[in-house]
């Protein structure tokens, strides 16, 4: 038999004469292309607008948003118009990257996908008012290492280790490096990190401008400083007359401090997160007292409200801890009436990467809906 097939093989080449030999690189070449291309449409995953009967493992759509009233990866406005046409891609932990356009209805489909970390990018143009678009990160990843930055109060230094950042980090990692930079200190409020301000100069500035993504928490402490100056008070709800003019500083204070990082580094995506509302909490009822019933209602609107103003800026990314964590027990979350637990940190960790396109293995089937202003 050997014989046979190596006297096949000398007489093909025979007939091909100089031909055969020319063009045996190429064919090789060719073959292995086909064989990629096989692969590429095997491991494609984006579903055709017409198929039906598939198995669905992440879904999601893009919409004018009429009214702009989306405000969040979980506020999403009911008067929608569906865009169509718009490019959805995701990178894959092993380099591998897929493409595909928006349907007619708007929506994108993949089958259930690999067990490995993915990251969902949406090229849009024009401000997302769901704020959930990072503008640089996909093509960060694709270029090499990720320099993360996070600052702020206590929430992302405090704790049991490892603290968010740091899960945060190893989360990202999947993708490719990660530089890791925390510069948060514990207690601080908006004022302290404003532009001009010492924080702001000796720890903020000299990591900026070579920052890809800057995650920060802010606002915590002015609220819970402002409480803490009611206990005693013989007159506390006299003075509830300062909670809206204490809202509007953090706002400005928090437009300050992104306008200012933004303009150091305009290729740098900030992410600022929501607080939960921690009036539901057994902790702070206990803090509360005999006002506890009042400040969820109270601090819920407050909430919403900062998020409604600071959802308006294009140059930043909302993480909704607030609607995450409706409805669930936060005091699980929690080791006293601001700082987070193991599992607390673990969560607001998978909460900055979901917001962030970055789909972890078995997190699937998940949907992302991209809200675009009418403007």
């Amino acid at each position: 038999m050997r014989k046979i097939a190596l006297m096949l093989a000398v007489s093909l080449l025979w007939a091909c004469g100089d031909d055969a030999d020319d063009t045996s690189s190429n064919n090789r070449a060719n073959n292995t292309n086909n064989t990629n291309n096989a692969n590429n449409v095997e491991r494609s995953f984006a579903l055709a607008c017409d198929d039906t009967d598939s198995e669905v493992g992440l879904h999601g759509s893009v919409y004018v948003d009429v009214e702009d009233a989306a405000e969040s990866l979980y506020t999403h406005a009911d008067a929608r118009e569906p865009l169509p046409g718009v490019e959805v891609r995701l990178l894959s932990a092993s380099g591998e990257s897929w493409s595909t356009n928006t349907c007619d209805d708007g929506t994108f489909r993949f089958v259930t996908l690999p067990e490995e970390t993915l990251l969902l990018d949406v090229s849009i143009d024009g401000k997302v008012t769901s704020v959930n678009d990072l503008k640089n990160y996909y093509d960060a990843v694709e270029d090499g290492e990720i320099n993360l930055l996070v600052f702020g109060d206590s929430i992302p230094v405090y704790g049991p280790d490892p603290w968010f950042p740091s899960r945060l980090k190893n989360k990202l990692e999947a993708l490719g490096p990660v530089e890791l930079t925390n510069v948060a200190v514990s207690g601080t409020e908006s004022t302290e990190w404003l532009p001009g301000t010492a924080l702001f100069i000796g720890e903020l500035l000299p990591n900026l401008k070579s920052a890809d993504v800057v995650v920060f928490s802010l606002g915590g402490n002015d609220v819970l400083s402002f409480i803490a100056s009611l206990q005693g008070d013989p007159n506390p709800a006299a003075r509830l007359g300062e909670v809206d003019p204490l809202v509007d500083d953090i706002i400005a204070n928090i437009n300050a401090i992104t306008q200012r990082i933004t303009e150091t580094n305009p290729d740098a995506d900030v992410i600022w997160i929501l607080y939960p509302n921690y009036a539901t909490t057994d902790q702070w009822a206990e803090f509360l007292g005999q006002y506890s019933a009042a400040a969820i209602p109270l601090v819920e609107s407050l909430l919403k409200r900062v998020r409604t103003e600071l959802s308006e800026r294009d140059d930043l990314i909302l993480v909704d801890m607030l609607e995450r964590t409706r409805g669930e027990d936060i005091d699980a979350l929690i080791i006293d009436p601001l700082h987070l637990n193991e599992a607390g940190h673990e969560l607001y960790a998978s909460e900055i990467a979901r917001t962030m396109g970055v789909i972890e293995p078995g997190s699937t089937p998940i949907s992302y809906d991209f809200a675009v202003s009418a403007e």
